[in-house]
């Protein structure tokens, strides 16, 4: 059993995790996760991002059923769990994008494990610049940005999520699906749907709400939980 500190208490001087029992921690130690029949190599003990994230296990299996012969945009992609998905669910390729190179190391590492790997491209660079020089078309385009991150120019999401919508749409083919996602705590919540409504008239396009998507019982919305953090999805099909 590995006794593992919270975040917030990660701050303070002389905290770390700390084994029970006579073993040594390893942070490469690999073990071996399933998600609706897709394999994750995963790193419990190499930090407190295990290389899963199950708060979007729902998501992934409304988006299986979408996915056959479809091509797909994953931005902030981290270890690419969506795409070796759908991927394996028969999309017909699959692009994640971000800037971290561990992350997408370790996606290469899971799409090899689950056969998708000559199906899989992984671009380490930052969302905005990708979709600024793409000229790609996508049928579905997953969107899922942290609240801020460092690197490059920076992105703060209230700052920067409405144009990068306007790209996403850019990118999406017609007919195709776009999943955009907000999971940020503090403050006035992000009007997702407002914004991705004025992205779509900016851009001229057509959206019609995707039936199917819902919160799954993986993301805790209970008053008083601090875990329970305000996630919205907006899931649309260009006309």
């Amino acid at each position: 059993m590995l006794l593992r500190s919270h975040r917030d208490d990660l701050r303070r001087a002389g905290v770390a995790d700390r084994p029970h029992g006579a073993w040594t921690i390893d942070p490469e130690r690999i073990i071996t996760g399933r998600e609706l029949g897709t394999t994750y190599p995963l790193r419990p003990l190499a930090g407190l991002a295990t290389g899963l994230y199950c708060d979007q296990r729902a998501t992934r299996a409304r988006l299986g059923g979408l996915a056959a012969g479809r091509s797909v945009l994953n931005l902030f992609a981290y270890t690419g769990a969506f795409s070796i998905h759908l991927l394996r669910c028969g999309a017909s390729r699959a692009v994640d994008v971000d800037s971290a190179s561990v992350a997408l190391a370790r996606g290469a590492e899971a799409a090899a494990l689950n056969g998708v790997a000559e199906r899989r491209q992984g671009v380490r660079e930052d969302c905005r610049r990708y979709l600024e020089r793409s000229q790609e078309r996508f049928d579905l385009v997953i969107c899922d940005p942290p609240t801020s991150s460092q690197g490059d120019d920076g992105w703060i999401l209230r700052r920067d999520y409405p144009t990068l919508l306007g790209l996403c749409l850019r990118a999406l083919a017609p007919g195709g699906v776009i999943v955009a996602c907000v999971n940020t705590l503090g403050g006035k919540p992000f009007p997702l749907t407002q914004e991705l409504g004025a992205a779509a008239e900016a851009q001229g396009v057509g959206l019609r709400p995707e039936a199917g998507f819902a919160l799954g019982p993986d993301i805790p919305q209970l008053e008083g939980f601090p875990e329970g953090r305000p996630y919205r999805l907006a899931a649309l099909r260009r006309a």
